[in-house]
């Protein structure tokens, strides 16, 4: 998994981080990608813990994706839910793998994530 070298650190900054994130020339250059939202530090989950929290998928780039939805986190109850991450688990970060085939690929993801724990990813 390739992580966009930029992190939200402070939760008062999430909308500004996420701009910087998604803005970035990586979020430009992941296209055709199986994406992650992770916290900096493992969640408790039903079973075991993991620094997943979202998983999503993109035939386009992770840029195109999300620079014009970043306001849809921005809600309240998503940026209750991102500033707690951010307070709680040290961070937030967004990681993707390339995929020729990103809707069965993020199924795969999801498969594997049930398996491990359980349940889904928080925001998923």
């Amino acid at each position: 998994m390739q992580i966009i070298p930029i992190e939200v650190s402070v939760p008062e900054s999430l909308v500004s981080g996420l701009k910087r994130i998604f803005g970035s020339k990586e979020a430009g250059d992941a296209k055709s990608v199986v994406y992650f939202f992770l916290s900096k530090r493992p969640v408790p989950r039903i079973k075991g813990e993991s620094r997943i929290i979202y998983i999503g998928q993109t035939a386009g780039t992770l840029k195109q994706r999300w620079l014009p939805k970043i306001e849809k986190l921005n809600s309240e109850r998503n940026r209750a839910f991102y500033e707690h991450i951010i307070r709680s688990y040290g961070g937030l970060e967004v990681g993707y793998i390339h995929s020729v085939d990103p809707t069965t690929d993020e199924r795969a993801a999801f498969k594997k994530y049930m398996e491990s724990h359980l349940e889904f990813p928080p925001k998923s």
